[in-house]
């Protein structure tokens, strides 16, 4: 039987390959990205990142036994800054969108980039933690905080492609390149794991597909 480790190395490696393949992620091609293309990216993932703590993270920290729910606190934390001087990760991003001309503060008051495919992606979210125990939420969970590293490598590459330059407005992708959330997690993975192995592959499996599936929705709005 396949262990905890393997399986997860095989799953990034699998989407590794199939995210490779996205328009979205060919810096070749963003590189020629006007202005209108720019802000338009900007805004719709704004909606693909900007909803994750109440349409996935409420409804999972409400779910879960005391010790998973102090690793999602702890995560939320760092989400909202960590600790004095540090901007939480709302600020970084509407540093990043200033960048090229996009205010989040209006784009959250009117949600007007917030298109019928990234409301299913967020709402998708919120449905496989209401109708899942916690080994397949578990499961889920720290497959989207392993993607953390995976997407923001491919999605610092495209900031800089547009001509993001500055540390400030690279600094959101930079923070979420490097982050260790999916380790502060593996100990209680490797439980619900023994538990029940099965359910940790299928929330590993919806995750990647959901995450695919709203990269290339993102990439056909964009288009290349």
């Amino acid at each position: 039987m396949t262990d905890l480790e393997t399986y997860v190395r095989g799953w990034e490696s699998d989407y590794r390959q199939s995210v490779a393949r996205i328009p979205l992620f060919d810096t070749t091609r963003t590189a020629f990205w006007g202005p209108e293309k720019q802000q338009r990216f900007v805004r719709l993932f704004y909606h693909a990142r900007g909803h994750f703590v109440s349409d996935f993270v409420w409804h999972l920290v409400n779910r879960v036994p005391p010790a998973y729910r102090a690793v999602i606190v702890e995560n939320l934390s760092e989400e909202l800054g960590g600790g004095p001087g540090q901007d939480p990760h709302e600020r970084l991003y509407a540093d990043f969108a200033e960048e090229v001309g996009v205010d989040t503060t209006e784009e959250t008051r009117t949600e007007e980039s917030y298109l019928p495919f990234l409301r299913h992606f967020n709402k998708g979210h919120a449905e496989w933690i209401l109708s899942h125990d916690l080994p397949h939420n578990w499961g889920a969970f720290a497959a989207y905080e392993c993607l953390d590293n995976i997407d923001y490598a491919n999605l610092y590459a495209l900031a800089k492609s547009i001509g993001v330059r500055t540390a400030k407005g690279l600094l959101f992708f930079e923070v979420h390149m490097g982050v260790g959330h999916f380790r502060q997690m593996q100990g209680l993975l490797a439980e619900v794991w023994v538990d029940d192995p099965q359910a940790v592959q299928a929330g590993f499996r919806f995750i990647a597909d959901h995450q695919l599936k709203m990269w290339r929705g993102i990439s056909d709005a964009v288009p290349a």
